[in-house]
């Protein structure tokens, strides 16, 4: 339940600024820090409640613990209203092209065939899209923009690949996506992070069991499931910005569907934490909601999965062109941001720029990715960087245990790079973040929409209860790794 605290000060105003700078200022220093990743976490985590226990007392905003409500307003229910009340066929073909997607093929029988078969064949061309053209641009287009955590983490499952798996990946990620939908996709990867985690446990238990204890093979794990905070990992206003694009879509969606089935909505507004909003809600009626039928129930929870989908198809067309246009704009290095324990490249230092790599010069991280094809098992690997040369001797896989990222910058005294740059964050992180809040939210954790058309759909409890139970579980190990790596 929500509480309200505080009372009014005669500048309130003032005082809001200096905490909104002040909050902005720590996040800043934080962000450009060499600080542990754990301990910034830790710090943003403080800054932020702060933040949010003084915004909240200042202006006696509603909220619980360190979460407030901001400015819930009547315009934005009017709002949703009229837009209710145009094109009422497409919004219902809408929310059940978003359930298609969520569910596949099995959507047709799950929602007891109330799903038409044109909507199930456009839901399946959808996911064929997103699999097979949009998820392989994600990582190249995360590779233009500093999110330092995350890009490590895509750089060592990179160079942990070959073709073959990665075709074979696609291949299941596709079947897996097209039968059960992404419901299933994101299931499956997430239950396989935790999986894949245990193993590694596994081998490090028999190493030390055997009395041969080897770290090496906790250092090239990595985490399957990571946080990013906006400032801290990833850049503060763009990040803001795109999450507040996701929030708004989804649950404007929600309120767009719940008054075309004639529900009242009671309020709409961000939950923030500190500066950031970390949800977004429109209250409906929910007496009103629990006494239509389920197939209603289901398209109101899935108009928000809808709305992310149809944004990340939108952003997608935006982003190629600006793939093309950036790097004209841009300033690129390639740094190391980390090396396997015992690894032939352990030598090299941390943050080094590479300049070459075996006589290749490396001005982005595709001419690394290039020159790293080239290794040999057991070969000698020249690296050229800011801190001094280095001749290496690769493992027995052609690996000389190295994780790289793409640095990129504005061109110096440019307006207009530093604009497009600024767009592009955005873009790019509003398209993933869309896709991943869609995915998330079929996954059946109480609270999600997804658990909730389980609920409706699923007459077998114990069933939901186990798969609840699997993937809150399969989250927690998935993000173990974070903790032994720093």
């Amino acid at each position: 339940m929500f509480m309200q605290r505080g009372k009014h000060f005669s500048h309130t105003r003032t005082i809001n600024l200096v905490v909104v700078l002040a909050t902005v200022f720590s996040i800043y220093l934080l962000w450009i820090s060499n600080i542990n990743v754990i301990a910034k976490w830790v710090a943003a985590l403080i800054a932020l409640s702060v933040s949010s226990e003084a915004i909240m007392y200042l202006n006696q905003f509603k909220g619980y613990f360190i979460f407030y409500m901001l400015a819930t307003r009547k315009m934005f229910l009017k709002f949703i209203d009229n837009i209710s009340k145009k094109h009422k066929k497409f919004w219902l073909f809408f929310a059940e092209w978003g359930l298609a997607v969520g569910f596949g093929a099995l959507a047709y029988y799950m929602f007891k065939k109330r799903i038409g078969k044109k909507t199930i064949a456009t839901s399946l061309l959808t996911i064929f899209v997103l699999i097979y053209v949009m998820l392989p641009y994600s990582a190249l287009a995360l590779n233009l923009i500093n999110i330092p955590n995350m890009n490590t983490q895509l750089a060592a499952q990179a160079s942990s690949s070959t073709p073959a798996t990665e075709m074979l990946t696609t291949v299941i990620y596709m079947a897996a996506s097209i039968i059960g939908g992404l419901a299933t996709l994101i299931y499956i990867l997430i239950v396989y992070g935790a999986a894949h985690v245990l193993y590694t446990l596994a081998m490090f238990a028999h190493s030390v069991q055997v009395g041969a204890p080897n770290t090496k093979i906790l250092s090239t794990q990595i985490a399957y499931v990571y946080p990013v905070i906006p400032g801290i990992d990833m850049p503060l206003i763009a990040g803001i910005i795109a999450l507040v694009i996701v929030l708004v879509v989804h649950e404007f969606s929600h309120g767009i569907l719940a008054r075309i089935a004639k529900i009242r909505l009671k309020s709409i507004g961000l939950l923030m934490f500190g500066l950031i909003p970390v949800g977004a809600f429109v209250e409906p009626d929910e007496k009103e909601v629990m006494k239509k039928n389920s197939m209603v129930q289901d398209r109101i929870l899935a108009a928000g999965i809808s709305a992310n989908i149809l944004v990340t198809i939108i952003l997608f067309v935006v982003l190629i062109p600006l793939l093309f246009v950036l790097p004209s704009f841009m300033s690129t290095r390639v740094v190391v941001t980390g090396t396997v324990a015992g690894a032939p490249a352990h030598v090299v230092p941390l943050n080094a720029q590479i300049i070459t790599w075996n006589n290749y010069k490396v001005d982005n991280i595709s001419d690394a990715e290039k020159a790293a094809a080239t290794d040999k098992p057991g070969g000698v690997v020249t690296l050229g960087t800011s801190a001094g040369n280095f001749t290496l001797i690769a493992n027995s896989t052609g690996k000389i245990g190295i994780y790289v990222e793409q640095i990129s910058t504005p061109v110096q005294g440019s307006f207009s790079s530093g604009a497009i740059n600024f767009a592009y964050e955005v873009v790019v992180l509003a398209f993933i973040l869309n896709l991943l809040v869609a995915m998330v939210n079929l996954l059946p954790i109480p609270g999600f929409d997804g658990w909730r058309i389980y609920e409706l759909e699923i007459k077998n409890k114990k069933l939901v209860t186990a798969a609840t139970a699997l993937i809150l579980i399969s989250l927690m190990i998935s993000v173990l790794p974070i903790f032994w790596q720093y």
